[in-house]
């Protein structure tokens, strides 16, 4: 998908987000409807998102669908209609959470058409930054490395028949060691 196309589903459904806010806004201005703090809330995240988005920060998109889960659960509010669903977590209603179907069928629609980035955060959720993957993947080569630098060459050469039996990070530290020790010819 092109980045053209990424930037006009962004756009779409903070358009549709800003609606709804203003709808709210418009409630409670014109028809006495009775703001929370839900609704404050939605309103003064939905900005941040929109700034992020017009100063070009990269991860504004994890903002987006951050805020559309927060939107599901009713953790902030973009709509006054009843057709949502509210479980009170306490006797005193304190604190209560809710569904809200509008948002969630929101989210399903924009985690189709933004996919990829939902594979994105997904990676780096369970498996981390490219850098954090980087650096522990150092670190095992660098690990292996001290372990087969050790070795003396029988050793070396018995290991390095079994090379294809190693990790990748364990075949990087052998094929520098076999480098280093001019050991090309043995495999």
């Amino acid at each position: 998908m092109s980045e053209k196309i990424k930037l006009i589903i962004d756009y779409v459904f903070i358009s549709v987000l800003w609606i709804l806010v203003g709808i709210v806004f418009y409630e409670i201005y014109f028809n006495d409807f009775v703001g929370h703090l839900d609704n404050a809330l939605a309103f003064i995240l939905l900005t941040n998102v929109t700034f992020f988005k017009v100063i070009k920060l990269h991860k504004y998109s994890w903002f987006l669908i951050a805020l559309l889960v927060l939107g599901v659960f009713q953790i902030v509010n973009f709509n006054i209609l009843q057709m949502t669903f509210r479980a009170v977590i306490s006797d005193t209603n304190s604190f209560s959470v809710g569904f809200d179907y509008i948002l969630f069928l929101l989210l399903v629609v924009y985690c189709i058409l933004r996919r990829d980035l939902v594979k994105h955060i997904i990676s780096v959720v369970f498996n981390g930054s490219k850098e954090e993957q980087t650096q522990q993947e150092n670190k095992m080569i660098a690990f292996y490395y001290d372990k087969f630098d050790s070795c003396n060459a029988e050793e070396l050469t018995v290991i390095l028949k079994n090379f294809g039996d190693y990790p990748l990070e364990a075949q990087k530290a052998l094929n520098k060691i076999k480098v280093e020790r001019n050991l090309i010819n043995i495999s």
